[in-house]
């Protein structure tokens, strides 16, 4: 029997943007189908009202969701649908799900297409952690050589690590930290970011003054949060550490700018000192991007 995690994700990890694949290439479909026939799909409601006909045949079609639903089955949590299900299961989407998944499935089969991704709303598949998936080579879709193929397993219960609970944002693009933390930890759902300067990743310079730098700031902050599957929308705590209260007005007015309509708990306080000359340095905590 198997429970396997299938998805198709962008050189930047992405799955989707706007409730949509922003991609279209039919060796993977066709891969997907041949998959999945004969076996239970396992969705969230958002996956599901973005199929182009409903239900997929040939397949056992279940949704998570708390709401009631036309013409498939529907189960408040993935734990109780699993309980309903017999022999092979596919987890197809989206990101809570396959984040959830995680936990139950044994393989995760990924398709991996060339297409460069740039978009606000995207949503990303979860971090797979090398200390629970063994990763397989990336092989070439004999049907479409623009399409790569790498499947994960899971390692055996004995060889995964209690210390592996939370895990580190990382990415060549990032700002670089200037002490022993990372930019950014994810814990479950939960994103925490450390306190931002306004300094420019890729030339190392400062910005002039307060506004520039609180600008900088919140790219910097944006930056980790979309490696981590989140965004400025989904922040729900700030800490705002300024050199000089007298610089209130014009961080915040920046801050209200950046921030775009969310209005996320606060605390701003005046710092005795900021390290590089900092005036302003914002740490925030937020959630990933799921479905519903």
């Amino acid at each position: 029997m198997t429970r396997g995690i299938i998805a198709a994700v962008s050189p930047e990890g992405i799955i989707g943007v706007g409730g949509r694949i922003p991609w279209h290439y039919s060796a993977d479909l066709k891969r997907f189908k041949r998959l999945t026939m004969g076996a239970t799909v396992v969705m969230g409601r958002l996956t599901w009202e973005s199929l182009p006909q409903k239900p997929l045949a040939g397949r056992r079609n279940i949704v998570v969701t708390s709401r009631k639903l036309e013409g498939v089955e529907c189960f408040p949590t993935l734990a109780e649908a699993l309980d309903a299900c017999e022999g092979d299961v596919w987890f197809i989407g989206g990101a809570r799900i396959y984040d959830e998944a995680m936990g139950y499935a044994d393989v995760i089969d990924l398709a991996l297409v060339p297409d460069r991704i740039e978009a606000k709303d995207a949503v990303y598949f979860p971090n797979i952690d090398p200390g629970v998936w063994e990763a397989g080579p990336v092989e070439t879709d004999p049907h479409d050589p623009r399409l790569k193929h790498r499947i994960y397993r899971k390692q055996r219960r004995d060889k995964v690590t209690e210390s592996r609970r939370h895990e580190f944002v990382s990415a060549p693009e990032l700002p670089k930290p200037v002490g022993p933390y990372s930019p950014g930890v994810r814990l479950g759902d939960l994103v925490f970011v450390s306190g931002q300067g306004g300094v420019d990743p890729e030339t190392g310079k400062l910005a002039d003054g307060v506004e520039a730098q609180t600008e900088q700031v919140f790219k910097n902050v944006e930056a980790i949060l979309k490696a981590a599957g989140s965004s400025l929308q989904n922040v729900v705590r700030c800490g705002v550490f300024l050199a000089d209260m007298g610089e209130f007005s014009k961080m915040n007015a920046v801050y209200e700018r950046m921030m775009a309509g969310n209005r996320p708990a606060r605390t701003t306080i005046q710092a005795a000192a900021l390290p590089l000359g900092l005036l302003v340095e914002i740490d925030v905590i937020a959630y990933r991007s799921t479905e519903a």
